[in-house]
């Protein structure tokens, strides 16, 4: 279970907590990542794996971004999953250690997504 849940972060930080530039100024919809919460979440994961021996590839799907995932990396995560070649080819062009879990059945994106591994990645193995 994470460190941390929406209910604790609203706790922890106050839900009426003020930003410098005001809450009115955000255009909606947007992300607001409390950065030390994102921080503590990846090293708790990381720390999870490290203590089984077991490497780490998270999936992207919750955040989809390759910063993120970089930040993922740095604290020792392997690669990345994602479900779909659309998500795989924004963090294979980053040259991010990218698995897609499902297998890619239409011919054409597969050809596509082959052809991207091959431009960009060092990781390519075909």
């Amino acid at each position: 279970m994470l460190k941390y849940t929406a209910r604790t972060i609203r706790r922890t930080v106050g839900i009426n907590r003020s930003f410098s530039y005001g809450w009115n100024a955000i255009q909606t919809p947007a992300v607001i990542i409390d950065k030390p919460v994102l921080l503590d979440n990846i090293q708790y994961m990381q720390n999870i794996a490290t203590h089984h021996n077991v490497s780490l590839r998270p999936h992207v799907k919750t955040h989809k971004c390759v910063n993120i995932a970089q930040l993922q990396l740095q604290f020792g995560a392997i690669g990345v999953t994602c479900s779909k070649p659309e998500e795989a080819v924004v963090f294979i062009k980053s040259n991010i250690n990218t698995f897609v879990a499902y297998p890619v059945v239409d011919q054409k994106k597969l050809l596509w997504l082959l052809k991207t591994v091959r431009k960009y990645s060092e990781f390519s193995r075909f």
